[in-house]
């Protein structure tokens, strides 16, 4: 097991799987030509971590590494774990010469400039993986459309002047951004899935914090995203009844805005056939019908899952997930369900209540 080499900072325990994800990765980065992957998923299914383990455990003498965390606050901390000669480089680049984080994804040929000057590149493999660069986009009102156009030229100069086949990971939770980045797929760009943990992989993580709580719950709760069971364990301290306080407020706000719309119809039909509206996209906004389940993705408790994008991780067809939308955990739709039952002002008891009568 590779990955579990890399030790989580948060927690302090070993990376837990995801070995299927790091051989589908390994196996895109060995193509023959360059290549820009943008790696999409569940807020909190663990890209950030991924990304990390990556860097830290399959830098070797084929493989250079650069990972970039724009929503770093800490300077010192935006490139780890990526080695400590190409850290300090982007770090001085940064100080010395952009004065902006964010600047830096978006001028990767003066990158590779730089990291040139201290590990020589000719005939590796150079991966630079970019923690959401909606942020630098946001901040230099710069389109998706015309980064992904600019980025595809800059890596095949790249590999050109330094003779090394360039890769670039972006990763990103934002399913309004995605919806855009999947517009551009065919330009040298290829949309990937990654997804939380399975069930096997979450009870390994449940044991090793020592997780009280009823794992089959955990499970139908959470469907194994990590950072909601770091939440529940750091923030919560294992309290159900504070954590699903939080989750029914904001599944109150879309019901209150189904309502309005004359829309909880709509929520009745994705809980009971999650696959059965037709997708949205962001020509629809002013289609009465859809406006909802626009709702529901801008809020990230929708996700697309449909065949234009490449699933480097196993998922299976269930309440929750289906063949071309899903839930990003099973708690939005147990909410759902019980607000459609017993009303809007639902108490977290009842919620664990229908779970426990249901599965």
């Amino acid at each position: 097991m590779i990955l579990s080499r890399y030790v989580v900072p948060d927690l302090k325990i070993n990376f837990i799987d995801r070995e299927q994800e790091y051989k589908h990765i390994l196996e895109l980065t060995n193509i023959e030509t360059s290549w820009i992957y943008v790696l999409t998923g569940p807020w909190g299914c663990g890209k950030t971590e991924f990304a990390r383990a990556l860097t830290a455990t399959a830098s070797n003498d084929t493989y250079v590494i650069i990972y970039i965390n724009v929503t770093e606050e800490e300077l010192s901390k935006a490139f780890y774990p990526t080695c400590e000669r190409i850290s300090k480089v982007l770090y001085n680049l940064v100080k010395e010469v952009f004065k902006d984080l964010l600047k830096l994804p978006l001028s990767i040929y003066t990158l590779v400039t730089y990291v040139e000057k201290v590990i020589k590149l000719k005939g590796k493999i150079l991966l630079i993986i970019i923690d959401e660069i909606t942020k630098s986009l946001e901040k230099y009102r710069l389109s998706i459309r015309d980064y992904v156009a600019a980025l595809s030229k800059k890596i095949y100069d790249i590999e050109r002047t330094f003779n090394c086949k360039t890769y670039v990971l972006i990763l990103t939770s934002d399913q309004s951004a995605s919806e855009f980045f999947d517009r551009e797929q065919g330009k040298n760009m290829s949309m990937l899935l990654m997804w939380n943990l399975n069930k096997s992989a979450m009870i390994e993580l449940l044991d090793k914090v020592n997780c009280p709580i009823d794992l089959e719950l955990i499970w139908h709760l959470t469907g194994g995203n990590p950072r909601e069971i770091c939440m529940l364990m750091i923030y919560y301290k294992w309290n159900i009844e504070e954590w699903l306080k939080f989750k029914i407020e904001t599944c109150r706000e879309v019901y209150i805005k189904a309502r309005d719309l004359g829309q909880v119809n709509v929520l009745k039909s994705l809980l009971d056939n999650i696959d059965e509206i037709s997708s949205y996209s962001p020509e629809l906004d002013d289609v009465p019908k859809y406006k909802i389940i626009n709702v529901l993705y801008k809020l990230n408790i929708l996700i697309r899952v449909d065949d234009r994008f490449r699933k480097i991780s196993s998922l299976y067809k269930c309440y929750w997930v289906g063949s071309r939308r899903a839930f990003q955990e099973p708690v939005y739709y147990w909410i759902f369900h019980t607000m459609l039952k017993y009303g809007l002002n639902v108490e977290p008891y009842i919620v664990v209540k229908t779970i426990r009568e249901l599965t």
